[in-house]
C-alpha cells in the first residue's frame, strides 16, 4: 500500500509538471505570434514550418526521443525548403507584399526575384526548373536564418526582451528541437497551425490593403471556380440578351457577356 501510494504520488508530479511544461511552451508560442516584434514575415514561416515538421515526425521516433530526452537535429537546409514552398505563390503568384519597406525587400523575396524573375508566374511550384529551386534553396540556407532563428524566441517582458530558448536549441548550421517542444507541436497541430496563419494573415492584411483571400494564399490553396452552368439553364428561360449591352446572344451557343470595361479583353467568354 505504501509503495501504491509513492507511485501515485510520483504519477501525480509528473503529470502536474508536464502540464506545467505545455503552459509554459503554449505561453510563448502565443507571445512569438502576437507580441514579438517582426519586421517580415520570417517568424510566421519558422513557426509554421516548426509545426509542420514536428507532426510529420513518426510517432515512434517522438516517443523515443521523449523517453530518453534527446532533441531533434534539423539541418538549415530542411526549413530552406519549406520557406521557399510556403512563399511562391505569396511572392511568384499573387505578389504579396511581406514588409513594410519596399525598398528593403526581404532576402527571400530577393532570392526568388534574382533566381526566378520578378514577373508574374501561373504556374505551379512543383513545375519549376529543379536547377533554379535547388540554387534558390542554398541561397536561403547561408542568407536568410541568421536573425530569425536567433530572435524567434525573444519574448517582450514589459521594455524587456529577454531571450528563452524553450523550443530549441541552435549553432550556425543546426537546429536543435527539444522533445517537449515537439510533443507539443504535435499534439496542438490544428490548433497552432490555424493560428500561425491567422497572424500571418492579420500582419499582410495591414501591409497588402484590400488584397481579398489572404489566409487562403497563404495556405497555398488554389482558387476553385464553381460552374455557371446551373445558373445559365435557369436564366437563358428568361433572358436572350446580354443585360449590359442589350445585344441578342446567339441561340445555338450562348455566350457570356464578362468586362465591357475592359478594352484588352474580347469582353466575352464561351460557356
Amino acid at each position: 500500500m505504501y509503495h501504491l501510494t509513492i507511485k501515485t504520488t510520483i504519477c501525480i508530479w509528473v503529470s502536474i509538471i508536464e502540464n506545467n511544461i505545455r503552459l509554459k511552451l503554449a505561453y510563448h508560442f502565443n507571445s512569438i505570434l502576437t507580441k514579438g516584434k517582426k519586421d517580415n514575415t520570417y517568424k510566421f514561416a519558422l513557426a509554421k514550418f516548426l509545426v509542420d515538421y514536428s507532426y510529420e515526425l513518426d510517432e515512434s521516433i517522438c516517443k523515443y526521443k521523449k523517453r530518453n530526452n534527446n532533441v531533434e537535429t534539423i539541418e538549415f537546409s530542411i526549413p530552406a525548403k519549406a520557406f521557399l514552398k510556403y512563399y511562391w505563390n505569396q511572392i511568384c503568384k499573387y505578389k504579396i507584399k511581406q514588409n513594410y519597406n519596399l525598398d528593403k525587400l526581404p532576402l527571400i523575396v530577393q532570392i526568388i526575384h534574382n533566381i526566378f524573375g520578378e514577373d508574374y508566374i501561373p504556374d505551379e511550384f512543383e513545375s519549376m526548373d529543379k536547377k533554379k529551386i535547388a540554387e534558390a534553396e542554398r541561397e536561403i540556407t547561408r542568407k536568410c536564418f541568421s536573425e530569425v532563428i536567433p530572435r524567434f524566441q525573444n519574448i517582450s517582458h514589459g521594455i524587456r526582451v529577454v531571450s528563452q530558448k524553450v523550443f530549441y536549441e541552435y549553432d550556425n548550421k543546426y537546429l536543435y528541437v527539444k522533445p517537449e517542444a515537439i510533443d507539443f507541436f504535435r499534439n496542438n497541430y490544428s490548433l497552432l497551425s490555424k493560428s500561425i496563419i491567422l497572424e500571418w494573415a492579420i500582419f499582410l492584411e495591414r501591409i497588402n490593403i484590400g488584397l481579398p483571400r489572404l489566409i487562403s494564399k497563404i495556405e497555398g490553396h488554389k482558387a476553385q471556380r464553381s460552374s455557371l452552368e446551373k445558373a445559365k439553364r435557369i436564366l437563358g428561360n428568361y433572358f436572350h440578351k446580354c443585360f449590359y449591352c442589350n445585344v441578342p446572344l446567339p441561340s445555338e451557343k450562348r455566350m457570356i457577356h464578362a468586362s465591357h470595361g475592359l478594352q484588352t479583353l474580347s469582353s466575352i467568354i464561351l460557356s
